[in-house]
């Protein structure tokens, strides 16, 4: 069974017809899950019929498997969307839907491998990770704030001192 990595992500849409297009997809997932093979990426970058399923997810999205289940909200033309993916985040996929019909949207993503213990950022095209060890006792300093308190470290931390 793959590490799953915890995403947070807004996604802006350039304009109102390509929102609702998307807030349209994402009430059908709410009501049926996965629309014949087809998540959140498949939506923007669906995957040929022909193609080796496994390599082309992992090349194009950046993880194993699509997302059927997203829970989200929208603001305006923005998108808050919170999912899990395997072993990674799906930083091709980000790069693809910003690059994509010129750019109809922009992505700013926080990250979290708890089993691998690191945090990530994707804004603005590039992406940057910082290791975490909570033996460390300066280990929030070296984190971005935001960060810390989006994929809730603090209460991470409160577990693990009660384990350890």
């Amino acid at each position: 069974m793959p590490d799953m990595v915890y995403n947070s992500v807004v996604m802006c849409a350039a304009c109102a017809m390509r929102a609702q297009s998307f807030e349209t997809f994402l009430k059908g997932l709410d009501m049926e899950g996965v629309q014949g093979d087809i998540g959140l990426f498949g939506h923007f970058l669906p995957r040929p019929a022909s193609a080796d399923w496994f390599h082309w997810n992992v090349q194009r999205y950046g993880t194993k498997w699509d997302v059927p289940d997203p829970t989200w909200e929208r603001d305006d033309l923005a998108f808050h969307l919170k999912f899990e993916t395997a072993w990674s985040p799906p930083i091709p996929f980000y790069k693809f839907i910003e690059s994509a019909d010129g750019g109809d949207w922009m992505v700013d993503a926080i990250f979290h491998s708890a089993a691998e213990r690191w945090v990530g950022r994707y804004a603005c095209g590039s992406s940057k990770t910082w290791k975490y060890n909570f033996e460390d006792p300066k280990w929030r300093d070296r984190l971005p704030h935001k960060i810390v308190h989006e994929v809730e470290l603090d209460r991470i931390y409160a577990e693990w001192l009660e384990d350890h």
